[in-house]
């Protein structure tokens, strides 16, 4: 018979495979995290020796997601409670969904936030989707927080949800839909620790300006995505430097872009994703203020994804070849707004990224390189914004998948 420490180390691999940390609330699928069906609760049905191993080794318990539906939680209170008292000691990796705003879910979900607040001390990753919920507590070892919180909840309300991240020295991941009472100069009733955070993300912010002001206070920051909304306000008169900012999502309106990027510098840039929004009779992308923030920040792209963003052929083929761009491994571009726009994903795009075989090519005589892009390995494109000739897409695919010379990648399979 094997001695309990073998099977304790065997039942650690029973246990599902988390949801990735910054993806989709993994709803749809809980049972495959709280189920009779998967471990733990599945090794305490097998044997009573082994349900006598399981329920002594807290590390089996230390994640627990609660999902309120129709007045019930699954689990339900009881064995929520249960389960973190198997956890002993440990940190504690917590999530908490409300499906909606129902005056039973919320007074379900108030009883399972109850049972976390009684375990504040131990947090270490918090994902909680509510309504109208309170708490305040510290919690010394939080790292992680993620908060989406309705539309009926008001900033009242959210300040009390919000009372956990007064006392939080380890956070570094922030989550959150928004930020109560965020004014325009980016300061807020809660005392957000914008300068320790590495990765943030904030599903409203009031305006471009809010935007500049929020990202100077975070001087750590290394993952950033944002949605800014359409009000005007006080923006930075000097060019925002920001050295550690990695990776940039950002939603915009397209009234507002230039009001940021002309601002915004980010040298260490390599992950950039631009969402446009706004009526479709102002669209157009300000490509010379695009380039110029390329070219200001020097940052070296390894991935660009643009959206919505109202481009015409001619300036979609200027940014295959802008110079700070011919790192991008991966380019995505999605246009789906209105399909009356003209195509602008056309065959001179793809000559640009084909490489020629010729001494006398343009890209090879004028710019020195067999074609523009060429670390590429993944490309794209989806709405209704690519419009070629027959041949064109396939002659570049063969021409990158053959040509070796001169560090040319070749197109992989999604």
């Amino acid at each position: 018979m094997l001695p309990p420490e073998v099977w304790a180390e065997v039942f650690l691999y029973c246990l599902p495979e988390p949801p990735p940390a910054n993806g989709p609330h993994p709803w749809y699928n809980r049972d495959r995290y709280i189920s009779p069906l998967t471990a733990p609760l599945l090794l305490c049905q097998v044997c009573r020796r082994w349900r006598e191993i399981a329920v002594t080794m807290p590390r089996l318990w230390q994640r627990l997601g609660v999902y309120v539906s129709m007045g019930t939680a699954c689990p339900a209170p009881g064995l929520a409670d249960l389960w973190l008292s198997r956890s002993g000691s440990l940190p504690l990796i917590l999530s908490l969904h409300q499906q909606n705003e129902s005056n039973l879910n919320a007074l379900v979900a108030g009883r399972i936030l109850v049972l976390f607040i009684k375990h504040t001390s131990r947090w270490m990753d918090v994902d909680l989707y509510l309504a109208g919920s309170r708490l305040m507590a510290a919690a010394p070892i939080l790292q992680r927080f993620r908060l989406r919180t309705s539309s009926r909840v008001y900033e009242k309300e959210e300040r009390y949800i919000f009372g956990v991240i007064q006392d939080v020295p380890r956070l570094n991941d922030l989550h959150i839909s928004r930020v109560p009472e965020l004014d325009l100069l980016g300061n807020s009733t809660v005392d957000v620790p914008w300068h320790q955070l590495g990765s943030l993300a904030l599903d409203y912010v009031p305006s471009i300006g809010t935007s500049l002001h929020v990202l100077s206070k975070c001087e750590r920051l290394e993952e950033c995505t944002i949605k800014a909304d359409a009000l005007f306000g006080p923006l930075f008169q000097e060019p925002l430097v920001h050295t550690s900012l990695r990776s940039l999502s950002i939603n915009i309106g397209c009234d507002h872009f230039t009001a940021f990027f002309s601002r915004a510098t980010l040298p260490a840039l390599r992950d950039l994703s631009i969402q446009i929004r706004g009526p479709l009779e102002h669209y157009g992308w300000p490509q010379p203020c695009f380039e110029e923030f390329l070219s200001r920040s020097e940052c070296r792209l390894a991935r660009l994804e643009i959206r919505d963003s109202g481009m015409r052929a001619d300036q979609f083929a200027m940014c295959l070849q802008h110079r700070f761009l011919q790192d991008v491994e991966e380019l995505v571009i999605d246009d789906r707004r209105d399909w009356t726009w003209d195509p602008f994903v056309k065959d001179l795009a793809f000559d640009l990224m084909n490489c020629s075989r010729s001494a006398d090519t343009y890209a090879a005589l004028v710019v020195g390189r067999v074609c523009f892009l060429p670390k590429l390995l993944s490309l794209v494109v989806r709405g209704n914004c690519m419009q070629t000739s027959d041949g064109t897409i396939s002659d570049m695919v063969e021409s990158r998948f053959y040509f070796h010379e001169q560090n040319v990648e070749k197109l992989r399979m999604p």
